[in-house]
Parts: C-alpha cells; sequence; structure tokens
C-alpha cells in the first residue's frame, strides 16, 4: 500500500483542535506514550523501508521526522492523549473518572501504559478503587482504539471486522450490575464517546461505536467470547469464583479440581494471543480485579507470578495491593494510628494494647485510629476487608487458634515423632527404603517377661526381665480416599487415659466435671499420586497389615469415607478387620469432639505442617465444615483426624478402649523415667491394686502427665 508523507502530515493539521495536545509538554508526553504503538507499526514494515526509517530518525533528520510521523498517520486519524489527559479532562472522562479516581491510580496507570504491560491486576482491600481503576483503563483502551483508522486492518484482520471488550463477571447480572454498569456511566458521560466517536444509546445491553468496536459483560465460562476478536478483557472479583473438587472438568491427569478462574484466564489468553499478537506484544490489557480472600488464591498466586518475572527483568505484569487508607486522598483519614498484630498459625488478628510481651513485630501494621472500633470488634475481617490482607478463614471452625499449637506443644513435650521417613509419601518409591514405617517411633512401654505359668522371669541379679510392647490399647484409623487428584489422608490413634474437664451445664447453671479420653496420635500420614499416577490403595492398606502383624497394633474399628471404599472396606473384613464406611462430612458431629478434644487440651500430637494448616483454615459452611474455597485447599488429613478421634471417644464412653489396666502415659524417652516419677506411678498403681481405693484428681494427672507435661500442666488437673 502506497501513501504519501505530506498528504499525512497535512490531514494530521486538519485533525480536531478539541482531541489534540494543547502545548509542547503535553505533546512530548503523547510521543514517549506512543512509543510501543509505533514499534508495533515497525514490525509490519518491509525491511528496506524499515532500514531507511531507522536511519533517518537516528540522524534527526527532516526527513526522519516526517517519516516518523507519516508511519504513525498510516494507522491513527487523530493523535491519542495521555491517559492522565483523559481520566482528568471533561472533554473524555473528567465528569466521572476525573472526580473519583485518585491521583495514585492516575500514576499507575501512567506506569502501565509508558512501561508497555499486558496484564493489570489489583487486590487487596475493599473500596479503593479497583473498579474505578478496571473502568479506567478499559475506556482508555475503547479510546486508543477509536483513533485508529481501522483497528481490524491494523493488526492484520479483514478491514471493518467487530473489534470486542469484555469484562466478565461469575454471573452475568454480576458482570452487568458492576463493573459494565459503571463503564457504560463512564461513556454515557463523555463528550468524546457522545460528539467525537458517539456510541448507540438506544442500546443498553452493550456499548456499541464506529468502526466494529463493541463492549459487552459475560459470564464466567470457558466458552466467554468464543469466537470474538477480544482487545482488551476484565476479569472481576476474580478471588471469588467456583473451585470444583472431583470435578469432571479438570484435565486429565491434572488435580482433579476445577479452578473456574484459572480456566477463564488462561482461555481469554488464549484468545486475545491468536488474533492480536505482533512481534509478542499485545495492543490491549487483560485486567484482573479482586478484594483479598484466602492466602493462596488465585490474586496471590499471580502476585508471585509477577515478582518471578520483575527478577527476570520481565515486565508483563502490573500488579498492586493496597490498603484502604492507601489510594484515600489527603484528609480522607486521620493521621493518627493504632498497631494491630496480623494473626498466624498460632493466634488471630489482634488489635495491640501496647503491654503484649510476645508480638510478632514483623506482623504488625498501622492502621488509621477511624477504624479502630471496627478492628476491636472483628479482627480478622477488618485485617481482610480494610488492611487487604488473605486470612485463614473467614468463618473459623477452630476459633481458638493456639490451642492447636498447644495440641502439638503437647506431643513435643512427651517427644513424639513421626514414624514414617517422610510426611508426604507415595508408597510406590523404586527403593523401599525411601518410604517406609520407623517402628521405635511408636508408642512402646516395657512389661514384664512371662514364663508358661504366667509368672514374671527373674533374670540375673534378681532383677525382674523386662520386654518391649506396644501401648496396650484398641487402636483406632479412619482414611480419607483418593484416587488420582486429592492427597489420601490417614490417621491413626489411641486412647492413653482420662482426665476431668469442666462444662457449663445450662440445665443447672453452673461448672460441672466430666471424665473425657485423653488420645495420643501415633501416624498422620498423607498418600499423594505419583506424577501422571494414581493412588495404590492396597499399598495403604498394606500399612495395617505391616502394624498388626508385625509389631502386634490391635486395631478397634478403621474407617473409610464414601469415596471409593467398598472395595476397601471387603478387602480389610476378609483380612480380620473391623472395617466400615464414616463420613465426617455428613454431619458436624466428628469435627465438633475433635474441637472439644482440641479446647480440652486432651489430644497430642506430633508437629505436622500440613495438618496444622488445614486445621487452622477450617471453616463452618452449610451443614459441615469446609475448607477454604481456592485451589490447593485441602482437610484430607483434618477429616482423618476427626474420624480418628470420634472413635477413640466413642470406644471409651463404651469402655472398649483397652484390655485391663493402663499404664498411662509410660513413652519412651531417651533419660528414661527419674526415680521420684517411678516411685510416683508406683505409688498410684498401689493404691488401686493393693488398697481398692479410687483414683483422685492429682492420681490421674500423675499417671497422665507429671512424665512430661509438668511445664505445660499445674497440680489441680490441668490448668494451663
Amino acid at each position: 500500500m502506497f501513501w504519501s508523507a505530506t498528504q499525512s502530515l497535512s490531514n494530521s493539521k486538519r485533525a480536531s483542535r478539541a482531541v489534540e495536545p494543547q502545548n509542547i509538554r503535553a505533546k512530548n508526553e503523547c510521543w514517549k506514550m506512543i512509543q510501543r504503538r509505533r514499534d508495533l507499526a515497525l514490525g509490519r514494515m518491509n525491511p528496506r523501508f524499515r532500514q531507511l526509517y531507522e536511519e533517518q530518525i537516528r540522524a534527526g533528520t527532516a526527513l526522519g521526522h516526517c517519516l516518523a510521523q507519516a508511519v504513525w498517520e498510516f494507522d491513527y486519524e487523530r493523535m491519542p492523549v495521555t491517559f492522565r489527559q483523559f481520566i482528568q479532562d471533561e472533554s473524555y472522562a473528567g465528569r466521572t473518572l476525573g472526580r473519583s479516581l485518585s491521583p495514585r491510580l492516575i500514576a499507575d496507570g501512567e506506569k502501565i501504559l509508558e512501561g508497555g504491560y499486558q496484564e493489570v491486576a489489583y487486590t487487596g482491600a475493599i473500596g479503593y478503587g479497583k473498579t474505578e481503576m478496571g473502568t479506567a483503563m478499559m475506556s482508555y483502551d475503547i479510546y486508543d482504539v477509536s483513533c485508529l483508522r481501522d483497528p481490524a486492518l491494523a493488526y492484520g484482520m479483514t478491514p471493518g471486522t467487530e473489534i470486542c471488550f469484555v469484562n466478565v463477571s461469575v454471573t452475568r447480572r454480576q458482570a452487568e450490575q458492576g463493573f459494565f454498569r459503571r463503564l457504560y456511566s463512564i461513556v454515557a458521560q463523555s463528550p468524546y464517546f457522545n460528539e467525537v466517536f458517539p456510541y448507540n444509546a438506544k442500546v443498553k445491553s452493550q456499548l456499541e461505536f464506529p468502526k466494529g468496536l463493541r463492549c459487552y459483560p459475560v459470564a464466567a465460562s470457558e466458552q466467554a467470547a468464543l469466537g470474538d476478536n477480544i482487545w482488551s478483557a476484565c476479569i472481576d472479583e476474580a478471588n471469588f469464583w467456583q473451585v470444583v473438587e472431583r470435578s469432571r472438568r479438570q484435565v486429565p491427569g491434572e488435580a482433579r479440581v476445577y479452578d473456574q478462574v484459572v480456566a477463564v484466564y488462561n482461555k481469554l489468553h488464549q484468545r486475545v494471543r491468536s488474533r492480536m499478537n505482533l512481534r509478542g506484544k499485545l495492543p490491549g490489557h487483560i485486567i484482573i480485579l479482586s478484594s483479598s480472600r484466602y492466602p493462596n488464591d488465585f490474586m496471590e498466586r499471580l502476585e508471585r507470578q509477577a515478582c518471578t518475572e520483575a527478577e527476570r527483568g520481565e515486565h508483563y505484569m502490573f500488579f498492586r495491593r493496597y490498603k484502604r487508607w492507601e489510594t484515600a486522598p489527603p484528609g480522607k483519614f486521620m493521621s493518627q494510628t493504632f498497631r494491630v498484630e496480623v494473626g498466624d498459625y498460632s493466634r488471630r488478628s489482634r488489635v495491640l494494647r501496647g503491654d503484649e510481651t510476645d508480638v510478632n513485630e514483623s506482623n504488625v501494621i498501622e492502621v488509621p485510629v477511624d477504624l479502630k472500633r471496627d478492628f476491636e470488634r472483628d479482627p480478622d475481617g477488618c485485617v481482610r476487608d480494610f488492611a487487604g490482607i488473605s486470612v485463614l478463614a473467614i468463618r473459623p471452625f477452630i476459633v481458638r487458634r493456639e490451642m492447636i499449637q498447644r495440641m502439638f506443644e503437647l506431643g513435643d513435650a512427651a517427644l513424639l515423632s513421626h514414624p514414617f521417613t517422610k510426611f508426604d509419601v507415595t508408597l510406590q518409591q523404586k527403593d523401599p527404603a525411601a518410604e517406609r514405617l520407623l517402628p521405635e517411633r511408636l508408642h512402646w512401654i516395657e512389661q514384664p517377661k512371662l514364663n508358661q505359668y504366667g509368672l514374671e522371669i527373674i533374670g540375673s541379679e534378681s532383677r525382674v526381665e523386662m520386654k518391649k510392647v506396644l501401648f496396650p490399647a484398641l487402636y483406632y484409623a479412619h482414611i480419607d480416599l483418593s484416587k488420582t487428584g486429592d492427597a489420601t489422608g490417614l490417621v491413626i490413634a489411641h486412647t492413653v487415659g482420662a482426665r476431668k474437664v469442666q462444662r457449663f451445664d445450662v440445665s443447672e447453671m453452673k461448672n460441672i466435671e466430666e471424665l473425657k479420653p485423653v488420645v495420643r496420635v501415633d501416624l498422620v500420614l498423607r498418600i499423594v499420586p505419583p506424577p501422571n499416577g494414581e493412588i495404590d490403595i492396597p499399598r495403604i492398606r498394606a500399612i495395617f497389615y505391616e502394624l498388626n502383624r508385625r509389631y502386634g497394633m490391635e486395631f478397634g474399628k478403621i474407617t473409610f469415607d464414601t469415596f471409593g471404599s467398598q472395595e476397601c472396606i471387603k478387602t480389610m473384613k476378609d483380612e480380620g478387620f473391623n472395617a466400615d464406611i464414616f463420613s465426617v462430612d455428613r454431619e458436624m458431629t466428628a469435627y465438633e469432639t475433635l474441637r472439644t478434644a482440641i479446647y480440652d487440651r486432651r489430644i497430642f500430637c506430633y508437629r505436622v505442617p500440613v495438618l496444622e494448616r488445614e486445621l487452622t483454615q477450617l471453616e463452618i459452611g452449610e451443614g459441615k465444615v469446609e475448607h477454604p474455597a481456592t485451589a490447593g485447599g485441602s482437610k484430607d488429613l483434618a477429616d482423618a483426624l476427626a474420624g480418628v478421634v470420634h472413635h477413640c471417644e466413642a470406644s471409651w464412653r463404651a469402655a472398649e478402649g483397652s484390655r485391663g489396666l493402663f499404664k498411662f502415659g509410660t513413652v519412651e524417652r531417651e533419660d528414661g523415667l527419674t526415680e521420684k516419677v517411678q516411685r510416683e506411678i508406683a505409688a498410684v498403681y498401689a493404691k488401686v491394686a493393693d488398697k481398692g481405693e479410687p483414683l483422685n484428681e492429682q492420681d490421674e494427672d500423675k499417671l497422665l502427665f507429671s512424665q512430661f507435661f509438668s511445664d505445660l500442666f499445674d497440680n489441680k488437673g490441668g490448668g494451663a
């Protein structure tokens, strides 16, 4: 195609003065802003002309200036104004965005365009202007395209081809009432979009412009805007889209989780790239907006991606996370602040009074005093909504998060450790030693050796010969089965005794004492599928066979959840085990039993990071306990622990927990038991066996806790 540089320059002079920069400084900003567009135009030149163009530009000749202007005029009929002028000038969006978009967000818009970013992501607090910024970027992209002579031809498509701008939300109704309604209002009140590039005011369901430009809302679907030539797209409330476990829509060979926002995000990328790509660049933007929700939600994963790309020197994604007060104009919030410690796995968020001694300073934020009453009323909710920091659970099931840590502290004090070589296993390693049971870490005690007549064997130095045996109790197990996507959670535990706890009796309106079992967790194991493989369920059963036949562990009950468990149950029954189906999801009884036991300090368990995270992130759902609705959220181990604690307590109530007198609290220690502790335990046994006297509360504590919990319990039976 041939054209005249002189003719192009004269066309530029005749362009409407209402939409041109009015001074040299603004014009220089325009040239800087359009440099990225010019680079794209160079990609369409033939090599000979491009060489001539670059030589003349470097030389700074008059011909070079004419060529530069002419190249631009080849595609554009008017020179676009800068982002700041578009937002603030009432000839464009000044009547709407100029009065609502904060200076900090306007500066962000300039950085996005100058840096050539292809993706824009905003997250954090609610109400600081994410939607305003998204509509500002989308409206400016529409304006920028409107300055082209023929947008389709400029990017290698058939002249007159329709160019689309879409905003996607969870439902079409939400897309229409949120982002699109605001964008429609901006366009409707803009003189530019009414006079220079008028939209079709008769159509309310979408925005129709000249030159084949169209903007419309769609519902979240991989088929959204199927077949359309998408220039720019906005994904709204990305952290609140569906995450479906065990979905049939998942990709074969991958985790059986369908993350709706990830699927739509990937499809939009592919469609924009397939139609608008030019030398690795995209003309428009993909905009992602959402407030914070959970750790590792979609926006947090994008944040890590943006940081990784920036470290490599790549600038594809412009990411921002703002607190509510960080984008507010001066004077909106008071200058005085108070301190808030953001919660973690060990405790919930809290407003600091100033006299605390256990503050994690790295988690402390300064908050304007305007919001102090709100933070005091709901610290975690305000940390999420006002500070823009994701929280572990929105409606936590275990509110007293510190008691989860106490459970692991009890396990540490008892010197419990993981009786397997790894926390996460496939059970399919070529080297069996890589993933194997460590039996020496189970609950062993010493018992006298007996002869054939049931009498103790006296050895050398007139001492009774002793042998090590597993703690004499019935063990219980629950398995949360899976095949390919989720992990399988397996927990084994047994009851080691009982202790009195206080309860408030509503009928009598006073505190009463109840006797409740104490549970020792023996094994917490997470079985994951190998890459592109499946979990081998028979190998899980082999763990029980080994524990029972080689080490003498007797199981009171082994239960499976309902997913694919019928074959397992039948096989284990054929092997002589008491196996059955038990689901912790059908009702909340098992989880309520677990929570009560954790609050009562009646569980001691070695520290398992995944179990710690799952217990902390448990949420109250509709009639059941759920994990956060985000990719990577799980409760496989938590389900297994809830099932086991439920079985232990049920069997204890039914007097099925032991075969005879417990030897309470005898956990193997490297330094053995002190003589004082041995004398105390022997005295208590003599009190029961010889005198027939009942145990009092102090006796129970000596048997249960004096060996390894002296620093965690007082002398009155378990007070912290």
